[in-house]
């Protein structure tokens, strides 16, 4: 497994786990499984929203220090924390919400230990996807956790 994995086992140790809770016209919640998650309506995006209000790459959730913020990425209709627009980056607090363009996204912070766990299975099954491992073995790594 690479150094993408060990980046985010470094991360995960701050024992955080955020849930984005959508609300536009396909109500749903998403997990934040990686320290830097991109929204936008890009395929390549973690969070895609399918809003023609919604830049490409519209805004980032950053983890860093255990702390959860969010960064507008330039985009053309902006990004907004409650009622403020975000210029540069803002700190993110449970129950704070955030606009990405006219899309609400309600932020949801918990801290424990079967978030980490949840997160490094998450990891595990991306790092694998991207070298190429079969699955099989993906799962005896996530098994190994439990022990």
């Amino acid at each position: 497994m690479g150094g993408d994995l060990n980046l985010q086992l470094g991360w995960m140790m701050g024992m955080m786990e955020v849930t984005l809770n959508i609300t536009d016209a396909w109500p749903r919640t998403v997990n934040v499984d990686s320290p830097e998650f991109i929204i936008g309506r890009g395929e390549d995006c973690d969070l895609q929203l399918k809003s023609p209000l919604v830049s490409r790459h519209h805004c980032a959730l950053i983890l860093k220090d255990g702390c959860l913020y969010v960064r507008d990425l330039e985009s053309r209709n902006g990004t907004g924390l409650n009622d403020q627009v975000v210029v540069g980056q803002r700190q993110l607090q449970h129950g704070d919400r955030i606009w990405v363009a006219a899309t609400p996204v309600e932020i949801g912070i918990r801290e424990g230990r079967p978030a980490v766990r949840r997160m490094v299975r998450g990891a595990i099954c991306r790092a694998g996807r991207r070298s190429g491992e079969s699955l099989k073995s993906r799962w005896r790594d996530i098994a190994s956790l439990r022990r």
